[in-house]
């Protein structure tokens, strides 16, 4: 990620910041726990370097991060929630920032001024406001603590022998059920078909400014697909998850939702039907057939028709939908925020797949960002690239969907 914004913290504010070493810890990769100050002054430099992490490179960082600042890390607990300890001890009385965190049957609590739900036992963590009921216990409601039948409501029902279904089939149609319904949420987003073909992926000869993880450029052929015509926007996140994570809720909520992880926007995406789009079809997206250097064109006094960036956008996010659009009909494809994408973050395109296909591994900790946002500068290239750990929502990052 290539933006101005620098921590104003130095190396010895950061040593002495031995509150969040012991208390502050948040789930970098595959349940490896970092401290936070320490996983953010990592991220930091990781993102100026260019630093494409794997999960062995996060360990070392984590042993090198409580080493520098005298603290240790501690594994992630068994059903892999976030390792609190005495986080709860912390406070006798919640402040204003636990205000409409919904933690259901959990509590909320708070450290450094940022809220998180204690779930009780039957429930697991899901992001950190989060409070979702185990797999394994079923439909159970958290408030009445009893099971109920979608139909009944929990109502007793008299089973004909005679005309009773088999017990297996009738769980095969019951799961056939909840999927359907899971794939039909209307969070009134508007989708924009894309055609298929083929494009050149990467930096374009005209531009000087390449990086060398665009390169080489290479033919992807692309399968028509559906892409949301705008990021998706705070009320369209609330309708779906019931959560406002946003940073910039006073922008509103035809504002793009930002402040969410990758898991958090995937789980968005395959709740209304969809998924996040690979990285070949968000850029075949974006340029419309363009074969520029921005997208609109090959000099950057054309960005501002397109996109609030930083010298335009006040720093703050601004609704969607308001700039002008693409060839594809889609908004905001450079500025207001920058976007997760399917893919793993790589150092190159050797390798890279030539169909549209996200571009995966085993074990992946960095996913690519695409675009740009509201503090963006001289980053609104149309072939510009970011990688980011999978597990950090920030202010400037929000999503899209995709779909078949």
């Amino acid at each position: 990620m290539r933006t101005d914004s620098w921590s104003s913290l130095g190396v010895d504010e950061w040593r002495d910041s031995w509150y969040y070493c012991f208390t502050l810890r948040l789930r970098t990769c595959d349940g490896v726990i970092m401290p936070r100050r320490a996983a953010s002054l990592f991220r930091e430099v990781a993102m100026r370097q260019r630093v494409v992490m794997t999960c062995v490179s996060c360990a070392l960082a984590v042993a090198f991060a409580a080493l520098l600042l005298g603290c240790s890390s501690s594994p992630a607990t068994p059903d892999g929630d976030w390792d609190t300890g005495d986080l709860a001890d912390l406070t006798d009385e919640l402040p204003a920032v636990c205000e409409g965190v919904d933690c259901g049957p959990g509590e909320c609590r708070v450290a450094d001024e940022e809220a998180y739900c204690s779930c009780p036992e039957g429930f697991h963590q899901v992001g950190k406001v989060h409070c979702v009921v185990d797999a394994e216990d079923g439909d159970k409601d958290p408030e009445l603590d009893e099971y109920e039948s979608p139909e009944t409501g929990g109502e007793e029902i008299d089973i004909d022998p005679d005309n009773a279904m088999d017990p297996d089939t009738e769980m095969e149609e019951m799961t056939d059920a909840n999927e359907t319904d899971r794939e039909i949420i209307d969070a009134g987003l508007t989708w924009v078909s894309i055609p298929g073909g083929t494009f050149r992926m990467g930096c374009v000869p005209q531009d000087g400014n390449c990086y060398a993880d665009e390169v080489p450029r290479h033919a992807v052929v692309v399968s028509p697909f559906e892409m949301t015509q705008t990021k998706v926007t705070q009320d369209q996140y609330h309708l779906v998850t019931g959560q406002r994570p946003s940073y910039f809720r006073d922008c509103g909520g035809d504002c793009p939702v930002e402040f969410v992880d990758w898991d958090e926007s995937k789980s968005f995406c395959e709740a209304v039907g969809g998924r996040l789009p690979s990285e070949a079809e968000w850029e075949y997206a974006a340029r419309a057939g363009t074969v520029t250097i921005f997208i609109c064109g090959n000099y950057e006094s054309c960005v501002d028709s397109i996109a609030w960036i930083e010298n335009n956008s006040d720093q703050t996010t601004h609704p969607v939908g308001l700039k002008t659009p693409n060839p594809f009909g889609l908004y905001d494809m450079l500025g207001n925020l920058l976007e997760w994408v399917e893919d793993c973050s790589h150092d190159n395109y050797n390798g890279a797949p030539s169909v549209g296909s996200a571009w995966e591994e085993e074990q992946c900790c960095v996913r690519v960002l695409r675009g740009a946002s509201w503090d963006s500068y001289g980053a609104m290239r149309a072939s510009g690239r970011s990688g980011y750990l999978y597990s950090y929502g920030l202010i400037q990052v929000g999503f899209r969907c995709a779909r078949d």
